[in-house]
């Protein structure tokens, strides 16, 4: 919406910024809004901990066997690397393709 001129400013996280750039190369951040927080797992209270033990062995053996390295860099690695050009190169191609087919 900011893009379409309907609203002047809006609040997102950097992840969602970050995924939206690769569509819109001409967003801009303006400033941060305060410090990055980590984010973490909720447990109800009360609850036995055989739940937290299971995720904590699961990712314990993820980052072991460099899994989780693997799965964040294909999904997200692209989102470290933006590139204005690319991003501009990419999407004329991708508006040729649709004109092209619509004809």
């Amino acid at each position: 919406m900011v893009l379409q001129q309907k609203v002047e400013v809006t609040v997102a996280d950097s992840h969602e910024i970050a995924l939206m750039r690769q569509l819109y190369p001409e967003l801009n951040i303006a400033f941060d809004i305060g410090e990055p927080h980590s984010l973490a797992w909720g447990f109800p209270p009360g609850t036995d901990n055989t739940l937290y033990a299971v995720i904590e062995q699961f990712f314990g053996k993820m980052q072991e066997s460099s899994k989780l390295t693997n799965i964040i860099e294909r999904y997200y690695g692209h989102m470290e690397r933006f590139n204005y050009t690319e991003s501009r190169k990419f999407l004329h191609h991708v508006f040729a393709a649709r004109d092209a087919r619509n004809r």
